[in-house]
């Protein structure tokens, strides 16, 4: 997959995100109500100057519209693991504060 089909498929998807149709997002960054339309169905590529105020009005950092789906994905899940360890190793190390004031207390 090419750079630009990559950049079209983060569009739409930062777009349907922020709940916008094509049209809307046309309007709200001030170009031709199809300006959008071309853009996702391989007519038009924007200039980087226009991507910025896509990605302005998206509230998207710029550089997200070049890096595949699959990536973004990964670092949440990799984010998930990280958290789901973090969760693990702190339990363990209640349940051993835990086991110490009981045996402390002889509650053991």
């Amino acid at each position: 997959m090419g750079v630009r089909q990559i950049f079209r498929e983060n569009l739409k998807y930062y777009r349907r995100q922020k709940g916008l149709s094509q049209e809307k997002l046309s309007e709200i960054i001030g170009f031709g109500e199809t300006y959008i339309t071309e853009i996702e169905s391989r007519e038009k590529f924007p200039k980087p100057e226009t991507i910025d105020i896509i990605a302005q009005k998206l509230e998207v950092e710029p550089y997200k519209f070049f890096k595949p789906r699959s990536y973004e994905e990964n670092e949440k899940l990799e984010e998930k693991k990280r958290f789901k360890d973090l969760i693990n190793n702190l339990q363990g190390q209640v349940n051993g504060i835990f086991d110490v004031f009981c045996k402390t207390q002889n509650f053991i």
